[in-house]
């Protein structure tokens, strides 16, 4: 049974101050640091049910403005690095999957005609390029991951094009929070870092881009 508009305002008006209000009035803001994410790791145990819970952290996470660099920072404290990829990759799957789905809840009818025209007509323009233009904004500083989940959850962007835009987006930063842990992070947060991360993003990009290339002409030859 579909939601009325109705219901779908009031669920609008209803999950979204109550995000902003855990985040910003809450001492939960204060939690995402990479010292109190380094406190509260020391003592969790490495086991299978630990790594679901991840996992279900990154699934809500990624619809509760959580930065999903810094959870996989978290996996990288708890898990051995190669289990925490194996943990952070199908993470950021669910991450991109829990903001999309709510955007999907909501419908773009929800805002009303004048703003739905708006809305239908910027995705008639990134519908052909729906990989790339989710990869851009997953690659950008703004806007936050959860509000792009939820915008591509409005638009209605192809799953399979949005989740591939999303992981290759969010694996740069992602993975190094994996692989080199807290001066990643730290890294980021000096010009030089954010020249690193934006090199390695450009060379994922022109891999993706020369992949689809011969994708492209190999259905046209057949």
């Amino acid at each position: 049974m579909q939601m009325s508009n109705k219901a779908k305002i009031g669920l609008l008006f209803t999950v979204v101050p109550l995000i902003l209000s855990i985040y910003y009035l809450t001492p939960f803001k204060e939690l995402l640091t990479v010292e109190k994410v380094v406190t509260l790791t020391e003592n969790i145990p490495t086991t299978w049910l630990t790594a679901v819970l991840f996992l279900v952290m990154f699934f809500f996470g990624g619809a509760m403005l959580l930065p999903i660099p810094l959870m996989a920072l978290a996996v990288s404290l708890v898990f051995p690095v190669w289990t925490s990829v194996m943990i952070v990759i199908p993470g950021f799957i669910l991450a991109a999957t829990g903001g999309y789905l709510l955007g999907v809840i909501l419908d773009r009818k929800v805002f009303g005609t004048s703003i739905t025209r708006h809305i239908e007509k910027l995705h008639q323009q990134i519908k052909a390029n729906e990989t790339y233009a989710v990869f851009g904004l997953r690659i950008a500083p703004t806007p936050p991951f959860t509000v792009t989940s939820i915008v591509c959850g409005i638009l209605r962007v192809r799953i399979k094009a949005y989740l591939l835009g999303s992981c290759l987006g969010i694996m740069p930063l992602g993975l190094s929070a994996v692989f080199f842990g807290r001066g990643a992070l730290e890294m980021l947060k000096q010009p030089s870092g954010i020249a690193a991360t934006s090199l390695l993003a450009a060379v994922v990009f022109a891999m993706l881009f020369v992949m689809v290339k011969r994708s492209k002409a190999n259905n046209e030859q057949v």
